[in-house]
C-alpha cells in the first residue's frame, strides 16, 4: 500500500477537515460554511463514504490532499508530509540529489536556522538579553530562536560545507551579491526569528540587530523569495490556526517580541503581521478559520494608527467583527506581559469597539489642549470610522457618546460628520480580498466558462445517475427499470459526445458531481432523475425550434414557399411537443419507459 492510500486509510476526511472548520451533520455528509470563499449560508460539503469535500457555492472539491494543500498553500509534498506526520506514516527519505528545486530551498532555510540556533548558543550576550526579556528556553527553543555572527561569510560556508549551491543560498535570501560579486550573509550580528509558513517550514527570517547600533535598521526581514511574500505570511499562523478554530477569534498583535509573549502568555490564538501593514491575504488565512479579530497593537501614536488602518480594512472591507485592545499609553503587549499578565488577559476580555476606544483614549487629551484640539481629533480621527458604519443606529448611537465625551450637543457632531466624505478601505498590495476566496472563479488556476443551462441539467442528471449506481438504488420491482436502463436513455437525451465527455471526467470530478447529486436530490432520487430527463428533453425540443424557426425566417426571405410551409408545420409540432412536455401530467410520467 502507498503512502497516500495508507494516510487515506488512517486519517478520516471529515475528521481531518473537522480540525480545520466546525463542521455540522448534514444526513450521511457534513456541512460547513466554505473556508475558500466568503459565505453565510453552509454550501461546503464533506463526503466520509468517498474521502471527498465539494463547496456548491465556490466550486471548491477533492479529497485530504487537496484541502490541505489549497487551505495550508502548499504543494502535494508539502501536503503529504504534513499528513503523513498527522497520521503516523513514515515516509521514506529521498536521497538530497533527487529533491526538487524547491525542496532544496526549504532544505537551505531549514539549514540556516540549524546554524543560527548553534550560534545563539556561542552568544552569552543575546541568550541574557532573551532572558531580560523574559522568554524562556522552552520558548526560545521551540520558535527556533538564534544569533547571526557577526561575520560576512560564515553561514556562506557552513552551507557550502552542507552541499547547498551558491544560486540555491540567493534563492532562499540568506546570502546577498555584492558590486563586485562576491556572496556575504544576509543577516550579521542579529537576533533570528525563523518565519514559517502554514505548515510550519522555515520560508524567512526576521533579524533584530545586537547589540544595538547607531544607524543601522533595528529590524531586518528576509528579501522576497519563490517560498516567501511578506503580505501572504502571518507569524505564528502555524501554530495559531487551531487555536484560533477552537476560540472562534483570532488576536492580532505587530511584532515578534509581541507574538512569543503573547503564545509563552497562554495567548494561544495570537498571529502577527511582523515586517508589513495588515493585508487583505493575510486576513484571507484568518478568515478561513474566523470572522472576529481582537487587535492588540503598540499603545503609542504609531500603533494606534496602524490599529485604525487594520480596523477599516478588516472590518470594512472583509467583513471581520473587530474589537481593539486598549494598552497602556507608551506600551507593547510584550511589555504588557512581562509586567502584568492578568491586566494584558484583562485587555483582551474589554476588548471593544474602536470609536470607543477613541473616545476613551483620545478625547481627554484633546480636551486639555484646548477647543482647536479637540475639534481636529473629533473629525480627523472618530468620526471618519463612524461615517464608515452601514447602520445608521451605530451612527447616531456613537454620536451621542462622542458628544457627552466632548461635552457638546449632538447636533454639533452631526453637523461635523455631515461634513465629512465616506471613509474609502485602504488599498493594499495586488492580491484578492477574502471575499473572493482561494478558488473564487477558477479552479485550479484557469478561468472557467459559464455553461450552458442544458449543461447545468446534464451534469446533474449524471451526477445522480452515478449517486444510484454507487447506492445500488433501484425503482420498484415492478418497473423492471435498472441502472443499464437509466444510462442508456441519459445518453439518448445528451447525445455521445456530450456523454462521452461527461463519462471520461476525472474521478475527483465525478465525486463532486455524485456528492452534489446526493445533497439536492437524494430524498426522492428517480423522481428528481425523471424530472431532470424531462428538463433535458424540453431544453432539446426548444433548442431544435430555435434552429427551425431560424430557417424558416430564412425560407420566406428567399420565398421558398414549399420550404416555408414544410418548416411551419414542424414548428408548430414542436410547440406542441413542447407544450405537452410542461404539463403536469407528463412531468410525472417517466420518460425513461417510452
Amino acid at each position: 500500500m502507498s503512502p497516500v492510500e495508507q494516510i487515506k486509510e488512517r486519517l478520516p476526511i471529515a475528521e481531518l477537515v473537522g480540525s480545520y472548520v466546525k463542521l455540522e451533520r448534514a444526513g450521511l455528509n457534513f456541512k460547513a460554511r466554505c473556508p475558500f470563499h466568503a459565505e453565510r449560508t453552509p454550501s461546503f460539503f464533506v463526503s466520509p463514504e468517498r474521502g471527498s469535500y465539494y463547496c456548491f457555492g465556490c466550486g471548491a472539491k477533492g479529497d485530504i490532499f487537496s484541502f490541505v494543500e489549497a487551505f495550508e498553500g502548499v504543494d502535494f509534498l508539502g501536503a503529504l508530509r504534513l499528513l503523513a506526520a498527522r497520521s503516523g506514516v513514515i515516509l521514506r527519505r529521498e536521497n538530497s540529489g533527487e529533491r526538487d528545486a524547491r525542496e532544496r530551498l526549504y532544505n537551505a532555510l531549514l539549514l540556516s536556522a540549524a546554524f543560527f540556533q548553534e550560534g545563539l548558543l556561542r552568544q552569552e550576550s543575546a541568550r541574557a538579553y532573551l532572558s531580560r526579556r523574559a522568554l524562556t528556553e522552552k520558548t526560545v527553543s521551540e520558535w527556533q530562536v538564534g544569533y547571526a555572527p557577526d561575520a560576512w561569510r560564515s553561514l556562506y560556508e557552513y552551507l557550502r560545507g552542507k552541499g547547498v549551491r551558491d544560486d540555491e543560498m540567493l534563492r532562499a535570501g540568506v546570502v546577498k551579491r555584492s558590486e563586485s560579486g562576491r556572496l556575504y550573509d544576509t543577516f550579521r550580528k542579529r537576533i533570528t526569528f525563523p518565519i514559517f509558513d502554514s505548515v510550519g517550514r522555515v520560508v524567512a527570517f526576521s533579524g533584530r540587530i545586537f547589540p544595538e547600533e547607531e544607524g543601522v535598521a533595528k529590524y531586518l526581514n528576509s528579501p522576497e523569495t519563490e517560498l516567501f511574500s511578506k503580505s501572504k505570511v502571518l507569524y505564528g499562523f502555524d501554530r495559531a490556526k487551531f487555536s484560533i478554530r477552537e476560540r472562534g477569534v483570532a488576536v492580532l498583535v505587530e511584532g515578534q517580541m509581541d507574538l512569543l509573549h503573547a503564545h509563552q502568555a497562554g495567548t494561544t490564538n495570537a498571529v502577527a503581521a511582523s515586517g508589513t501593514a495588515l493585508t487583505r491575504e493575510q486576513l484571507s488565512l484568518l478568515k478561513r478559520l474566523t470572522d472576529m479579530l481582537i487587535l492588540a497593537y503598540d499603545g503609542d501614536a504609531a500603533g494606534f494608527k496602524a490599529t485604525r488602518r487594520s480596523f477599516i480594512l478588516a472590518a470594512l472591507g472583509e467583513g471581520f467583527l473587530v474589537r481593539v485592545a486598549s494598552l497602556p499609553a507608551g506600551e507593547d503587549p510584550a511589555e504588557l506581559i512581562m509586567k502584568d499578565r492578568g491586566r494584558w488577559e484583562e485587555a483582551l476580555l474589554n476588548a471593544g469597539h474602536i470609536i470607543d476606544v477613541q473616545i476613551k483614549t483620545l478625547i481627554p487629551d484633546a480636551k486639555a489642549k484646548g477647543s482647536h484640539a479637540l475639534s481636529k481629533t473629533v473629525r480627523e480621527e472618530i468620526l471618519p470610522l463612524v461615517k464608515a458604519l452601514p447602520s445608521v443606529i451605530d451612527r447616531t448611537e456613537f454620536v451621542k457618546r462622542i458628544a457627552a465625551a466632548a461635552g457638546v450637543r449632538d447636533e454639533r457632531i452631526e453637523l461635523l460628520l455631515g461634513e465629512l466624505e465616506q471613509v474609502s478601505v485602504p488599498e493594499v498590495s495586488d492580491g484578492v480580498s477574502a471575499a473572493a476566496g482561494a478558488t473564487g472563479g477558477e479552479q485550479g488556476g484557469r478561468a472557467v466558462s459559464p455553461r450552458s443551462f442544458r449543461e447545468e441539467l446534464s451534469r446533474k442528471a449524471f451526477g445522480l445517475l452515478l449517486f444510484l449506481e454507487a447506492a445500488g438504488v433501484r425503482q420498484p420491482a415492478d418497473s423492471q427499470m435498472d441502472h443499464a436502463v437509466l444510462q442508456a436513455r441519459l445518453r439518448k437525451l445528451l447525445g455521445e459526445p456530450l456523454y462521452a465527455v461527461l463519462s471520461h471526467l476525472p474521478a475527483e470530478e465525478k465525486n463532486a458531481l455524485s456528492l452534489e447529486a446526493e445533497v439536492s436530490y437524494a430524498g426522492d432520487a428517480l423522481r428528481n432523475l425523471n424530472e431532470l430527463f424531462v428538463r433535458l428533453e424540453e431544453e432539446a425540443v426548444r433548442e431544435e425550434l430555435v434552429g427551425v424557426m431560424d430557417k424558416l425566417a430564412a425560407a420566406q426571405r428567399a420565398k421558398d414557399e414549399g420550404e416555408a410551409e414544410r418548416l411551419l408545420l414542424l414548428c408548430h409540432n414542436l410547440s406542441r411537443r413542447l407544450d405537452a412536455l410542461k404539463t403536469p401530467a407528463i412531468q410525472k410520467e417517466s420518460p425513461v419507459v417510452r
